[in-house]
């Protein structure tokens, strides 16, 4: 009887599912209620990637999915445009994002086939400055209005250029016989950068580097030593410590260690913290006055499918390990983690599959959660969604916007049909509360 019970459920559940693919996007929206989701701020396009703009608003790239020109503007705190157009940029086969420290941004953008991208500042009123051309790399604002450009032939290189647009001098961060690999960097924001990577001692033997650039261009007499370790695969996560230095977190021997250096390059804890974490892979770090959140998974399950547990550590500024927060089982991993500093606590959003409805699995939604560092969960229900409408999302941004309230910059996909999918935005209160309804026909 039991059994019979169950198939009969199961049989109307693929009934209503079926009847909704079908329906209207009204229909459907009846049928399964409101969705979680945002602001719909730039209608047909992908790719967004979102920094603050200093007035609780934020500016936001994204790239047309048909022609590829990508537009960068910004937004209030009510999302609605600043600069009347946006500034156009054509023929991006990529774009880069990053805070100028002055309520403006620093672009860089990468062109189709080429090793080369166009780097340029835009001010907090629109209005343009300097532009210039470097090798392909990665972008690293320093906070005063210039900006680095971290890149890697053989050996390790930063480009840089100041707030006026004056290029600075290349200089060779590495000099080592050893292998260097996975160069990572963070502003240090007075104008210099960290920089981390992984070097090859030998076949077997690895080691995690660490080199403070800064602002006038000067390097440690030495990168510091951070780690060794037999695997291959460890890479060094970066994150400013809020007090001058730099924090550091990798993966190896099954544990999540974190480390905190000073500008000066020495450890600022007597030791190096270790997470028990059990064959656990970091995802992302942020600190706050020295106070540090580690975001991590661990592996759950590998068949049917890749499932993971999403957990955060808390580490005091002392570097005494306080706690573990087991946030969810996800699949596709985090996708973001910031951190405000005003309050102490840090909000980690992530792109997860749905659970599988009627045989098949639906598309991937968003999810978002807080945590304070004296541990406290501040939204309701542990667990908010962040999007989860009928068509697929993906996490593009996680800005911090003040008063422990965060902007979430993602791709939506209101609905099944006649959907208008883009790139879409959400204010989300320190208690949990959002600002914006989900736009689309499918709210």
């Amino acid at each position: 009887m039991r059994r019979a019970s169950l198939r009969a459920f199961a049989l109307a559940l693929a009934a209503v599912t079926a009847a909704a693919l079908a329906a209207s996007p009204a229909a459907t929206a009846a049928a399964f209620g409101s969705r979680a989701g945002g602001k719909l701020i730039a209608p047909g396009r992908t790719a967004p990637a979102a920094v603050t703009d200093g007035a609780g608003g934020v500016i936001v790239s994204s790239r047309d999915a048909t022609d590829g020109v990508a537009v960068v503007n910004r937004y209030d705190a009510l999302g609605s445009p600043v600069w009347d157009q946006g500034i156009e940029f054509p023929d991006a086969s990529g774009i880069q994002l990053a805070a100028d420290g002055s309520g403006g941004a620093i672009v860089a953008v990468h062109h189709p086939d080429s090793a080369v991208m166009t780097v340029g500042r835009i001010l907090h009123s629109g209005a343009t400055t300097w532009q210039a051309r470097f090798p392909s790399g990665a972008l690293v604002a320093g906070g005063d209005g210039g900006a680095w450009i971290v890149s890697q032939s053989g050996e390790i290189f930063a480009d840089g250029v100041d707030a006026a647009g004056a290029l600075r001098p290349r200089l060779q961060v590495t000099t080592s016989p050893d292998a260097e690999s996975l160069p990572v960097a963070i502003g240090d924001g007075a104008g210099g950068a960290y920089l981390a990577w992984r070097a090859a001692l030998s076949e077997t033997q690895f080691a995690l580097r660490l080199q403070h650039l800064t602002a006038a261009g000067a390097l440690w007499a030495a990168p510091a030593e951070v780690a060794g370790s037999s695997d291959s695969s460890i890479t060094p996560r970066l994150a400013p410590d809020g007090r001058g230095g730099v924090v550091v977190s990798w993966d190896a021997a099954g544990l999540v260690w974190v480390h905190d250096y000073s500008s000066d390059g020495i450890p600022v804890w007597d030791q190096v913290v270790t997470i028990p974490a059990t064959e656990g892979t970091v995802s992302a770090v942020g600190a706050s006055g020295g106070e540090v959140f580690v975001a991590w998974t661990r592996r759950l399950r590998t068949l049917p499918s890749p499932t993971d547990v999403l957990n955060v550590s808390f580490v005091a500024s002392t570097g005494a390990m306080h706690w573990t927060r087991h946030v969810a089982v996800v699949d596709n991993g985090v996708r973001g983690l910031t951190i405000d500093a005003a309050v102490g606590a840090a909000v980690v959003a992530w792109e997860h599959a749905a659970i599988p409805f009627a045989g098949a699995a639906l598309d991937p939604d968003l999810s978002i959660y807080r945590v304070t560092s004296g541990g406290e969960e501040t939204y309701p229900a542990h667990r908010r969604p962040l999007a989860d409408s009928f068509g697929p999302e993906s996490l593009g941004a996680l800005v911090a916007a003040g008063g422990g309230s965060v902007v979430a910059v993602f791709t939506q996909t209101p609905c099944f049909r006649g959907d208008v999918s883009g790139v879409a935005m959400q204010r989300i209160a320190a208690g949990g509360e959002r600002s914006f309804r989900a736009d689309g026909a499918c709210p």
